[in-house]
């Protein structure tokens, strides 16, 4: 029992000895905490509505610049561009240094930018919805860096939003010029001098664009005098010249476009009497009214109308063309009137011949008459000629002509006649109807030859508009891709 005790003892007394050794250690141990130190040396009688100059008719000179780190989005139908930036600022400020020397070495601390004076840097063409035009700088909270000189620096991550005026005229081979300005809101030039940190605007982290491509940037300082101010008011002005990847509307919109107008020609190669025809037409003129709605609601409502919406809407008038020239031709098969003869000369002979046509040989047209007294030639004083069957009547060259069966027998009967009043009614009976058929053929004969005479010339027709209709639409891509290739050769550069 006693042991216990002084083992218990013991192990009190070691663990009051650490105790005590731990407490002494950190009472003995200073605070060295120079950043704190600095940082109530710096603040310590501070004001941040102060301009950081020792002279108050000294400017501050502020360098700024921007790097580009992602294009968003440029709304072409509202024209707003949105992107990505990091912006760069420089000063100096002349009511803070310190030795570092006497703060541990320390050459560089961070501020709050709410503790030190900050220039009101403003997008003069912001277009955000969702911010004042003027609380740029309110919105930046990443803090300031000072140097032991006096330095400062402010760099901040910002997504912003501003006007672009579009320019749609060679759209989808468009280039757009789109610009972003930045300046002081209530400094006047002589209390903020804002300079430019680079000539150009920084890409070395710019994510590429899939819509767009980074053709050329600029920076510029701009130095504008107001009417109502007679001080300099400086601006850092950044434009960015982009153009557009047209290979999606080129699969998507205009090859599909070019496919449809090639498809109205194959309408002139269906029969005119095809009911498909004027149907067919009809459905292609629909499509391609889908795909000008579908262009339509890309564009910005402005006076300038895209070389797109020029192409389409000329593909949709040759089609409309030949609806009305396929109701035409399938109005002309159907005629069954004489062709006018000008009409026929001119399509029938001189357009065809210029197109390497050749009218196909029908019947031939009967150019003889037919006698009306043909019956008499078998009477003569009342009486009949002959007998009947001394008789052949035959067809040379189109003409019925009787000829006289030779017979030895009948010629020795050659002088005897006989009056047969019945046999010369029923001859001449005979010879009226068949007339008749004669002429109802001829008839015929007549009405198909105009019918051919028609058909030929819608053939002709036919034949004569899909070259039409190709040379037209060869020539309007000429003239859109020539207008795309001024476009691509415009430089791009801005004063």
């Amino acid at each position: 029992m006693w042991f216990l005790k002084m083992k218990l003892s013991v192990l009190f007394g070691f663990l009051w000895i650490h105790l005590s050794l731990k407490a002494s250690d950190a009472v003995m141990r200073p605070v060295n905490n120079s950043e704190s130190d600095l940082l109530q040396y710096i603040l310590t009688n501070y004001t941040p509505d102060t301009r950081p100059v020792q002279n108050q008719n000294d400017a501050v000179v502020v360098r700024f610049g921007i790097m580009l780190k992602q294009i968003i989005d440029l709304d072409v139908i509202n024209q707003i561009m949105t992107v990505n930036l990091w912006l760069r600022m420089f000063w100096k400020n002349e009511l803070i240094s310190w030795d570092p020397e006497k703060f541990n070495g320390i050459k560089v601390i961070n501020v709050k930018p709410n503790k030190l004076w900050v220039p009101d840097i403003t997008i003069f063409n912001s277009a955000s919805k969702t911010s004042s035009i003027g609380d740029l700088y309110t919105k930046i909270t990443s803090e300031i860096i000072v140097n032991y000189t006096g330095e400062v620096q402010w760099n901040s991550p910002a997504i912003i939003s501003t006007e672009c005026k579009v320019d749609v005229r060679y759209f989808p081979f468009d280039t757009q010029v789109c610009e972003i300005e930045f300046g002081s809101w209530t400094y006047d030039g002589l209390r903020v001098d804002l300079q430019l940190l680079l000539s150009y605007i920084d890409i070395a982290q710019y994510s590429v664009s899939t819509e767009w491509n980074l053709h050329k940037t600029s920076a510029k300082r701009k130095c504008l005098i107001y009417t109502c101010c007679p001080e300099p008011y400086p601006s850092a002005l950044f434009t960015l010249v982009l153009k557009r990847r047209p290979m999606f509307f080129i699969f998507n919109m205009i090859i599909p476009c070019g496919v449809i107008t090639l498809l109205s020609l194959f309408s002139f190669i269906l029969p005119p009497n095809s009911g498909e025809r004027v149907s067919f037409v009809m459905t292609v003129l629909l499509s391609l009214s889908v795909y000008m709605l579908m262009v339509t609601e890309k564009m910005p409502q402005s006076a300038d109308t895209p070389i797109a919406s020029k192409f389409f809407m000329s593909m949709m008038v040759q089609i409309a063309l030949s609806l009305v020239v396929t109701c035409f031709i399938i109005k002309f098969h159907n005629n069954n009137i004489p062709i006018p003869p000008l009409f026929d000369k001119v399509i029938n002979q001189w357009l065809a011949s210029l197109l390497l046509m050749k009218r196909k040989h029908g019947r031939k047209r009967e150019n003889g008459t037919e006698n009306e007294n043909e019956p008499d030639m078998f009477f003569k004083n009342g009486g009949f000629l002959q007998d009947d069957s001394d008789l052949v009547i035959t067809q040379v060259h189109g003409q019925r002509q009787i000829e006289k069966i030779k017979n030895p027998e009948n010629n020795e009967k050659r002088g005897t006649r006989t009056n047969n009043n019945t046999k010369q009614q029923d001859i001449s009976e005979l010879f009226k109807e068949v007339k008749t058929i004669a002429d109802k053929i001829r008839q015929n004969d007549q009405e198909e030859s105009k019918r051919e005479e028609w058909m030929f010339a819608t053939e002709v027709l036919d034949r004569f508009f899909i070259c039409t209709l190709f040379c037209s639409i060869s020539i309007a891509c000429i003239v859109v891709f020539s207008a795309v290739h001024d476009a691509v050769m415009v430089d791009g550069s801005v004063d």
